[in-house]
C-alpha cells in the first residue's frame, strides 16, 4: 500500500468530524411538539411556525387554530401569537387536511369550469344543438362537487388520553462552554 493513500485515509476522518462539529455548533436548538399515537405507532411533529388545531379544557366545543410561536419545555407550555396553553389542558388535536382532497377537488373544479365554458360556447356556436344549457348545468355540478371535496377533505382527530399523548422534545446540542451570568 502506498504511503500517500494511507495518510489520506487517516486524515480524512478527523477533518470530516471537525467539519460536522463546526456546522452543528452554530445551529439553534431543535425543539418541537410531538403527537404520539401508540395504537398505530404514528408520530406527528409540530415545529415553531406550524399551525395546530386543538380543543382545550377551557373551550371544549371550539376548535382553536393558531400558529406556534415558541415552546417552554420545563413547564410544558405551547406559546401562540395570541396566548399560551399547557399541554395538560389540551383535549383533542385535529390534523390538517390531506393532499388528496385538494388535488381531486382542484382537478374536478378545473374540469367542470372547462365543461361550462367550452360546452356552452360550443353549443351556442353549433346550430344543430338544441340545448347548450345542459353542458353548463353538468359542468356546474362537477365544479360544485370539486369545491365540496376540496373543502371537506379527510381530517384525522386525536383524543389525548392513555393511547395518545403530546410531548415537547428538545434535541439541541448542549453548549460546550457554559455561559456564566455576570
Amino acid at each position: 500500500m502506498r504511503t500517500s493513500s494511507l495518510i489520506h485515509k487517516f486524515l480524512t476522518l478527523p477533518f470530516i468530524m471537525m467539519g460536522m462539529v463546526t456546522m452543528l455548533h452554530g445551529q439553534p436548538p431543535t425543539i418541537f411538539l410531538q403527537l404520539e399515537d401508540r395504537l398505530t405507532s404514528k408520530t406527528y411533529r409540530f415545529h415553531i411556525g406550524d399551525e395546530i388545531e386543538i380543543r382545550t379544557k377551557e373551550f371544549p366545543k371550539d376548535w382553536i387554530k393558531s400558529e406556534i410561536a415558541d415552546f417552554i419545555r420545563e413547564d410544558g407550555i405551547i406559546v401562540f401569537r395570541e396566548g399560551y396553553v399547557k399541554i395538560d389542558d389540551i383535549l383533542r388535536v385535529r390534523m390538517p387536511k390531506g393532499k388528496w382532497g385538494r388535488v381531486i377537488g382542484t382537478t374536478l373544479m378545473t374540469s367542470g369550469a372547462g365543461m361550462v365554458v367550452y360546452g356552452s360556447l360550443g353549443g351556442l356556436a353549433d346550430g344543430n344543438r338544441s340545448n347548450p344549457l345542459a353542458n353548463a348545468v353538468i359542468g356546474g355540478i362537477v365544479t360544485g362537487v370539486g369545491w365540496l371535496i376540496s373543502r371537506t377533505g379527510r381530517r384525522k382527530k386525536y383524543k389525548i388520553g392513555p393511547h395518545t399523548q403530546l410531548r415537547i422534545y428538545d434535541i439541541g446540542w448542549p453548549d460546550p462552554i457554559p455561559r456564566h451570568r455576570t
